[in-house]
């Protein structure tokens, strides 16, 4: 974790706004946070009634440069939107759904983007894609998290157009690759994780090769 006095120094100015509006059972949140150069704006509407409880916002983030809040100099600039509808009072009965569109991404040098998430989380298990529509960076991503059990279970699927790696700085030479990977498996953290990995249709190309 980077240590708080760490991250001021890194920053030139720091601002938060917010406005509350409502009762304790039922209010709307509106907040706006800026580090001086990117900002953030929160709405978020809360009803608070047991298990019909319910949570409606949306989160925009623009121009945030997040290699200074995660301390990771390879990490860049951070523009996107998210939006949350959920239900319920307690993980078990949860229900939540989330839609979010990110624009850019700035990692090792490249902006990638644009990029499409969705998620839907229901009686303990969570379903998710992830959408990319980069020159450079063309895929899908599925994935199933089952928390069930014990022990989790997961299943993840992703189908690559293009991966261009020269393009996206993870190589020198023109190397780009495609094709599909599934993988089934559980396990509760990296070290005991155990399952099926397959690969289907995997080309991996050199220009000029």
């Amino acid at each position: 974790a980077l240590p708080l006095p760490s991250l001021l120094d890194s920053l030139h100015f720091m601002g938060f706004q917010a406005d509350f509006e409502g009762k304790s059972d039922r209010f709307q949140l509106r907040g706006d946070f800026t580090d001086g150069k990117g900002n953030a704006n929160l709405d978020l509407a809360v009803h608070l009634a047991g298990l019909n409880s319910t949570y409606e916002g949306r989160l925009g983030i623009r121009g945030f440069h997040l290699g200074r809040w995660l301390g990771d100099r390879q990490m860049g600039q951070l523009d996107m939107d998210v939006f949350l509808q959920a239900s319920g009072d307690r993980v078990e009965n949860l229900k939540a759904r989330i839609k979010g569109a990110m624009q850019r991404l700035d990692y090792r040098g490249y902006a990638y983007g644009p990029l499409q998430v969705n998620g839907d989380y229901a009686l303990r298990i969570f379903e998710g894609r992830l959408d990319s529509d980069d020159p450079n960076a063309c895929f899908n991503f599925s994935g199933l998290v089952d928390m069930r059990h014990a022990v989790p279970r997961y299943d993840f699927e992703a189908n690559i157009d293009e991966l261009d790696f020269k393009a996206l700085g993870m190589s020198r030479e023109e190397w780009a690759c495609s094709g599909q990977v599934k993988w089934s498996g559980s396990g509760q953290k990296p070290d005991d994780l155990q399952g099926q990995l397959r690969g289907t249709d995997i080309g991996l190309s050199r220009s000029g090769k």
